[in-house]
């Protein structure tokens, strides 16, 4: 283990710190768990059935379709949120939340697909 300049065995490195006064447990951070792999995939299936039952199902109501959308932008949202904590790069949620959203509204039928690049450049 090396810290710093200084090399040798964890016990050494905790000997050293703790004779020079610092205490080793307030001194080293515990490195934070990794988000597991289920949350990004349950997100992802609620973007997806959002995205298959505005396509797919014709709604009577606009209420379910508003509904639907909702739970849509909710996952999106849940999914860049979890991309935030994982990776620490905002380019990379903003980037999939405004995919996400723009794909919902194709689906919706508020923008045609071959609007998504014009639409996509606005929002960048």
């Amino acid at each position: 283990m090396k810290l710093g300049p200084a090399e040798g065995t964890p016990e050494e490195i905790k000997n050293f710190l703790e004779n020079q006064g610092l205490q080793a447990d307030k001194f080293f951070q515990e490195p934070e768990k990794p988000i597991a792999a289920h949350w990004f995939i349950t997100a992802t299936l609620i973007i997806a059935c959002a995205i298959v039952v505005l396509m797919f199902f014709k709604f009577t109501d606009t209420r379910w379709q508003t509904f639907t959308f909702l739970v849509g932008c909710g996952g999106s949202l849940w999914l860049a949120a979890n991309i935030q904590l994982r990776f620490k790069n905002s380019w990379a949620s903003g980037g999939v939340l405004i995919a996400c959203i723009l794909f919902l509204l194709v689906a919706l039928g508020v923008l045609l697909p071959s609007d998504l690049p014009n639409e996509a450049r606005k929002w960048m």
